[in-house]
């Protein structure tokens, strides 16, 4: 299967869009914008004006390769006009919370209305830059957890700053996953209940370092589906709180 990563800004001159994708073994520009242009312009997205800036201006920042503009904050602020002196991705998660929706709009779109376009439109989770594949040799992704837990984060060191520590990140990790997994994300202490996924891990805490470990299980399989180490220096602040959520989160929405 042939997979090209695409991505873009409209400040770059069409002729050099399409050289630049040529040159890196890619698909035309001209192919790829009227392949956009006929999604945009579907029943499934012409009523969504947000949804569709979003998605031009990912699929044109493709396109052109600028890569360094589809970072969450870059996003917030070209897409989302938000206020460069105010505006914090921590506070504000609408950047996450319209990508979601945009994945959503866009797998109902190929479901709904099978053969329609070239190609096939996806964003990886947790990335913001498109993938296209040619209709004819897409393959459906395997499924999500259906229903994911957080149970809670055991503190390995025993003093009364890493217990507390923990606690927060607790609180931090479960503020994060709402975010990405909304109510497919179970409230802490029902995951042996109705999770599909329950996600664990430990703190571990010494004179240098802070070290989180997750593990991701398949409750129906009865295995680890994935395993991560996030190893991060001190203090032992909020700061750090939101670093570590956000890492594990973002690792989360790879799967």
């Amino acid at each position: 299967m042939s997979i090209q990563t695409i991505v873009a800004r409209p400040i770059c001159p069409p002729q050099l869009a399409t050289q630049a994708i040529a040159e890196n073994g890619g698909y035309p520009a001209e192919d790829v914008r009227a392949a956009l242009a006929e999604i945009l312009a579907s029943a499934e997205f012409r009523k969504s004006p947000r949804l569709c800036r979003l998605f031009q201006f990912l699929m044109e920042s493709q396109i052109a390769g600028a890569v360094r503009d589809t970072s969450e904050y870059g996003i917030g602020l070209d897409v989302f006009d938000r206020d460069p002196k105010t505006y914090s991705t921590v506070l504000d998660p609408i950047v996450r919370v319209q990508m979601g929706r945009l994945r959503e709009k866009l797998k109902h779109f190929y479901e709904t209305a099978p053969g329609q376009t070239a190609f096939i439109v996806s964003f990886p989770r947790g990335s913001y830059l498109p993938t296209l594949c040619r209709a004819e040799n897409w393959q459906p992704a395997p499924p999500r957890p259906e229903r994911l837990a957080l149970r809670a984060f055991s503190c390995l060191s025993r003093d009364t700053d890493a217990l507390a520590f923990a606690e927060g990140l607790n609180d931090e990790l479960s503020h994060h996953l709402f975010q990405t997994w909304g109510d497919k994300l179970l409230p802490r202490g029902v995951e042996q209940t109705g999770a599909s996924h329950v996600l664990e891990g430990s703190v571990r805490i010494d004179h240098q370092r802070v070290r989180v470990s997750i593990r991701l299980n398949d409750m129906t399989a009865r295995v680890t589906v994935s395993s991560a180490q996030f190893d991060y220096p001190l203090p032992l602040d909020i700061a750090l709180q939101e670093t570590l959520a956000k890492r594990i989160s973002d690792k989360l929405q790879g799967l």
